[in-house]
């Protein structure tokens, strides 16, 4: 991220793109190397081994990157903040269907700030493409 400004959109959705990428690539890596599922809430409503494994990644991520940001993720990764700012993560969003090797399946990084979104990354690791938004600098997508 050398060259843009610490906390700025642009170096916000850079580092969430960074991140994104590494945690799906984890997440690939749990599931070749096979999945320890549990259920949570119901029987569609399950969690792996790879989404603690990527989430886990994401928090260490952005503890070295941003450690005054707060974290807030979908298996329960959470610290406050005291920058004003969040990342909201999930790491395996369809945990069900990439359990099954459907392709309706992604990695997601938001950051707030303020209380508004203002970046937004997804990977679609079946179309290896990342998608990526910043609050009044438009939405663009790149292939892997």
């Amino acid at each position: 991220m050398a060259g843009l400004a610490p906390g700025s959109a642009r170096d916000d959705a850079a580092l969430a793109a960074s991140i994104v990428e590494q945690a799906a690539a984890l997440a690939a890596a749990e599931r070749r190397a096979g999945l320890d599922t549990s259920q949570k809430t119901s029987v569609s409503d399950v969690v792996t081994n790879a989404d603690h494994a990527a989430e886990a990644l994401v928090e260490q991520l952005l503890s070295d990157g941003r450690p005054g940001d707060g974290l807030l993720g979908e298996e329960g990764a959470s610290r406050p903040s005291a920058t004003g700012r969040t990342w909201v993560v999930d790491p395996v969003d369809g945990t069900s269907n990439f359990v099954h090797g459907l392709p309706a399946c992604c990695s997601i990084v938001a950051h707030v700030q303020r209380r508004e979104v203002d970046v937004g990354v997804i990977l679609d690791p079946v179309g290896l493409e990342v998608f990526y938004a910043t609050k009044g600098g438009g939405a663009y997508s790149r292939s892997l």
